[in-house]
């Protein structure tokens, strides 16, 4: 694969695996391995979202969320959509953090994230990536964790959430809070270059802060375009705004039911 020069940035927007070639670092992919205008539930969705899945005899293929997305300077989204915007189901900018500076959108993750270990693909395969559960399943399999000198890990970490996000359009609003706000119900799916600065925070609040019960905080989630390697990127920038209040906690809780 082709490295990228400075003054031409290019990685891949979600759904779309980039790794650099000369970092024995974290590889450079981005939030998702799912088409981010497809609405398909990952496999790997959270337990709540599984748990009622099941107790209604369904798996992942008869559900559909919209994806949250962050486009990147190349990729699908980029032929719609400037880079950094922040995309909902492939079709709805929530916030324009290039041309609006830190412009952000509120969100409030529904239920604790699900950690897996995905199949590290090569661009534009449409082959299924293998998804397992923990390093022993993935060590079993023959895959690896760790980059080897220039070789990239074969497996990454994903975490993927539930989450209530903030909107005013009609055609979005989903459920509306006790002030009467909108909020709509969308996946978010987390790896790569997003995972230390956006599922990383989000883990460390889940044990640390919340007690696993991740209603009550809220936060915003903006973009901001990065150097990683020898690739620009937008990354996430996921900011915790404190604690909601009881009654939105209540309303939130119900979003899942």
């Amino acid at each position: 694969m082709k490295t990228v020069k400075d003054e031409k940035p290019k990685a891949q927007d979600e759904g779309i695996p980039a790794v650099t070639e000369d970092k024995g670092t974290d590889p450079v992919l981005v939030d998702s391995e799912m088409d981010p205008t497809s609405h398909e539930l990952a496999p790997q969705a959270p337990a709540a979202i599984q748990t009622a899945m099941e107790s209604e005899g369904l798996d992942s293929s008869d559900l559909q969320l919209p994806r949250l997305s962050i486009v990147q300077a190349v990729g699908p989204l980029s032929e719609k959509f400037k880079p950094g915007q922040l995309v909902l189901a492939g079709e709805h900018v929530l916030a324009n953090p290039q041309d609006n500076k830190g412009e952000s959108v509120e969100l409030v993750v529904l239920a604790k994230p699900r950690k897996t270990f995905v199949e590290n693909l090569p661009y534009g395969t449409e082959q299924r990536p293998q998804v397992f559960n923990n390093p022993q399943e993935v060590a079993n399999a023959g895959g690896t964790l760790e980059w080897v000198g220039k070789t990239a890990p074969s497996y990454v970490p994903v975490a993927t959430a539930i989450c209530l996000v903030r909107t005013d359009d009609d055609r979005l609003i989903m459920k509306k809070d006790p002030e009467g706000k909108g909020w709509t119900v969308a996946i978010w799916s987390i790896r790569g270059t997003a995972y230390p600065r956006a599922a990383k925070p989000l883990f460390t609040a889940m044990v640390l802060k919340l007690g696993g019960h991740m209603p009550r905080a809220k936060w915003t989630l903006s973009a901001v375009r990065e150097k990683v390697g020898t690739n620009w990127v937008w990354v996430p920038v996921l900011t915790d705004k404190g604690r909601n209040t009881p009654e939105f906690v209540a309303f939130a809780e119900s979003a899942l039911s």
